[in-house]
């Protein structure tokens, strides 16, 4: 189900505390998405006047905001800048953020991004296979089944072309080559004279045993009449297909074998050219043959060397694998020109930034992550923001937002990232990847080597916003764009306001948010499908832990007065 799950996880961690002055609870679900990229922080003994609440939204992997949970916070106490926060306080966070995302693409640090990734990996691969998942697949299956073999390489990108002309090309170069290594100079020589030698038939075949001359004559005495009458049958299913035009002639195979019998001289060769002509006229004489049959053939073909597996020489085609990688030229220079152009492709695809949605490959530089840090004074709250993640103070039940989020049509991002050689998409996105302008990682983004690390078109300079605590202000909202994407700052205000109102327990109140956020199917916009993470942070109430202990004493109380009640009805 492409970027989604078959259905959501809806599990939700849970995670709180707090100190005198406040209390917390943080929350995180999975949802539609394939994994968990989200993380966070939720320290309230940071420092000695500080607690630190922090979201991080990951992109490409978990690994990037993984990581920065890790060790971003001590980070940040140990800069010179954070001991002189009184004076200056977001240059410290500036100072952090940069810092930070400058480690990041450290060996040190890029190695262990490596092996968090790998870590998920395994992790992924562990769990359990969802039956469910599973069946839904079935019928595309059982479709495929039924489709012809160039129908299903097409399904899968591959280039429609004749897969029985390319077997019947590597067949005939292998007659061609049946003597070609007899002599390592000879060998040299050919290669010297003939693109198509043995070197270049190499690439298409696995390497042989090593015999001496007499032992290769034998072999190839047993297998040439049988070789030549493949040949012909191949060159005779070959018909019902439209013959490329670059096809090798009979002329052409005539010259080869002469080639090798002159160098060589020996009257096998002489042999191995009647065999060679034999075979080039069957193919006049063959009857047209349907494209399953060719497909039979392919098959036995497949079953022949692995029979002959043990046997040394020159084999056939072994795996389906080989002839997928081919095409329906007879020549290698047109396969290989095959390969050069679908290579252009790739490179034109990754020069539009295509590759980007697709995935990163090296964490750190192909994945990153959003920050949003809200640092919480006894009297001001501090927050630094890099991306769409967002935090939101309630202030006599209006919503203060406290970050801004950071995306490529801003007029401010759309300057940097052109002035760093990007491009915008219509639909927003960097170089038609990321739909957000700053984050940590990221690196392949920020390869500009005349600019700073802030200046790059994605960049990890945060805005940084003050804000002085008053009387009136009852509580924070940190939280990934699951939460932003589905509700606004207001509507986030006012629901969760309302519950605490009502007595709710932040606990219950995030869970509830997390579900409310979570979209029943993935059928829309996205909106609802994203990994969530909530933090809710109660200003000027200390912390009391809930007595969970207590609750079950209680229970028995509660039995013992519904037991009496039926006596007492009774009497």
């Amino acid at each position: 189900m492409g970027a989604y799950l078959s259905k959501p996880k809806t599990d939700i961690e849970t995670e709180e505390g707090g100190n005198g002055s406040l209390s917390y609870c943080c929350a995180s679900m999975q949802g539609w998405r394939l994994n968990q990229e989200d993380a966070h922080n939720a320290i309230t003994d940071f420092d000695s006047d500080c607690s630190l609440f922090a979201v991080y939204d990951g992109h490409g992997g978990a690994e990037v905001a993984q990581y920065t949970s890790l060790n971003f916070p001590e980070f940040l106490k140990k800069l010179d800048s954070w001991g002189q926060r009184e004076s200056d306080i977001a240059k410290a966070f500036e100072d952090a953020f940069i810092g930070f995302d400058d480690k990041l693409r450290s060996p040190d640090v890029m190695k262990r991004l490596q092996e968090m990734a790998n870590e998920g990996k395994q992790k992924d691969s562990g769990d359990d296979i969802d039956q469910d998942e599973l069946d839904s697949e079935k019928p595309d299956l059982f479709k495929e089944a039924n489709l012809p073999l160039n129908a299903v390489l097409g399904n899968y990108g591959i280039k429609s072309k004749s897969l029985i002309s390319y077997l019947m090309s590597q067949t005939k170069k292998r007659l061609l080559e049946s003597e070609g290594n007899d002599d390592d100079e000879d060998e040299d020589d050919e290669e010297a004279d003939c693109p198509t030698g043995p070197r270049s038939l190499k690439r298409t075949m696995p390497p042989t045993t090593s015999m001496d001359t007499s032992a290769k004559r034998a072999k190839v005495d047993d297998e040439s009449d049988s070789d030549a009458k493949d040949v012909a049958d191949v060159n005779g299913s070959e018909k019902s297909a439209k013959e490329p035009e670059n096809t090798v002639t009979e002329e052409e195979a005539i010259d080869k074998v002469e080639k090798e019998a002159n160098s060589n001289g020996t009257e096998k060769k002489e042999e191995d050219k009647e065999n060679a002509v034999k075979a080039e006229e069957s193919v006049e004489s063959k009857a047209e043959t349907e494209v399953e049959q060719a497909k039979d053939l392919a098959d036995g073909d497949k079953a022949d060397a692995e029979s002959d597996e043990s046997a040394p020489g020159p084999s056939r085609v072994k795996d389906v694998s080989d002839i997928i990688k081919g095409s329906d030229s007879d020549s290698d220079e047109d396969y290989d020109e095959d390969e050069e152009e679908e290579d252009d492709d790739d490179s034109e695809e990754e020069e539009d930034g295509v590759d980007y949605l697709s995935g990163g490959e090296t964490p750190g530089d192909d994945s990153g992550a959003t920050a949003c840090v809200a640092a919480v004074f006894k009297d001001r709250i501090v927050v630094a923001n890099a991306g769409d993640t967002r935090a939101v103070l309630c202030r006599n039940g209006e919503a203060v937002d406290l970050s801004y989020d950071h995306k490529p049509e801003d007029e401010v991002e759309k300057n940097r990232i052109y002035k760093a050689g990007g491009t915008i998409s219509a639909d927003g996105r960097v170089n038609g990847g990321l739909n957000l302008s700053r984050a940590l990682g990221d690196h392949f983004y920020k390869k500009n080597t005349s600019l700073e690390l802030k200046d790059q078109m994605i960049s990890a300079l945060p805005d940084v916003k003050s804000e002085k605590l008053t009387p009136e202000d009852s509580f924070l909202v940190v939280a990934c764009d699951g939460i932003w994407n589905s509700m606004s700052s207001q509507q986030v205000v006012d629901f969760v306001k309302e519950r605490l109102e009502s007595g709710g327990e932040l606990k219950y109140i995030c869970e509830e948010i997390c579900r409310h956020c979570l979209a029943p199917t993935t059928e829309g916009d996205g909106t609802g499908c994203d990994n969530i993470t909530v933090i809710i942070v109660k200003l000027n109430c200390p912390y009391v832990p809930r007595k969970t202990e207590e609750k079950k004493e209680d229970k028995p109380a509660e039995e013992e007065k519904s037991q009496e009640a039926p006596v007492a009805a009774s009497a």
